[in-house]
């Protein structure tokens, strides 16, 4: 997986989203023949009110302690809690931009359909708004769809989708680590990003 993937899909897991990386987009031509039209960096869903949370260990009597929030929202992603949130995610380790096959309006249904929460109405409504503005919104599901492009310069002139570097997102990875410094000798993670970082950390890379 490229690196700069892999930091955002820990970015967003963090941030309580379920992602998928490097999915295929197909393209159906005449005779029964298909290929390859492009591929989504990152789609990733948000359930209304995730949280990453310690749970309460049991007491003595049966009792259980309460849960923790570890609070890790990070702001800069503006999410609404009481929505579905769904990002389609272009990943660049230069300029923040959207390819412009990703753009086309049949990789945007396929993002959608492979979503599963919408019908073929409601797509067409959707992809409709995210080729105007880069952010749509659905009532039944209750949901915003948006466009987003990570990178570590900001592309040049007015763009119609969100844009996130990759600085802020260390910076929101040193802030966590941080906050929760006394965890990072129990914490544990197959990710390998993250447990670059977790090394990192160790090693005191992230004293301030």
């Amino acid at each position: 997986m490229d690196p700069a993937v892999a930091m955002v899909r820990a970015y967003l897991q963090a941030n309580g989203y379920f992602t998928m990386t490097e999915v295929p987009v197909m393209e159906a031509l005449k005779g029964g023949s298909a290929r390859m039209s492009t591929d989504l960096d990152i789609l990733a869903v948000r359930f209304p009110g995730s949280k990453g949370i310690m749970t309460g260990a049991p007491r003595s009597g049966g009792r259980r302690r309460k849960d923790v929030d570890l609070k890790l929202q990070d702001p800069t992603l503006e999410n609404e809690p009481d929505c579905l949130e769904f990002i389609i995610g272009e990943v660049k380790e230069g300029r923040a931009e959207l390819n412009a096959a990703a753009t086309h309006g049949r990789v945007m249904r396929a993002a959608l359909k492979r979503f599963g929460a919408f019908n073929d109405k409601q797509v067409t409504h959707l992809v409709d708004d995210l080729l105007a503005r880069g952010e749509a919104r659905n009532d039944k599901p209750e949901a915003r769809v948006r466009l987003m492009a990570f990178g570590s310069t900001p592309p040049e002139g007015k763009v119609r989708y969100e844009v996130i570097m990759l600085d802020q997102m260390m910076e929101y990875f040193s802030r966590i680590i941080e906050e929760h410094r006394d965890l990072l000798s129990i914490f544990n993670t197959k990710d390998p990003f993250l447990g670059t970082l977790m090394v990192m950390a160790k090693a005191g890379l992230f004293e301030k």
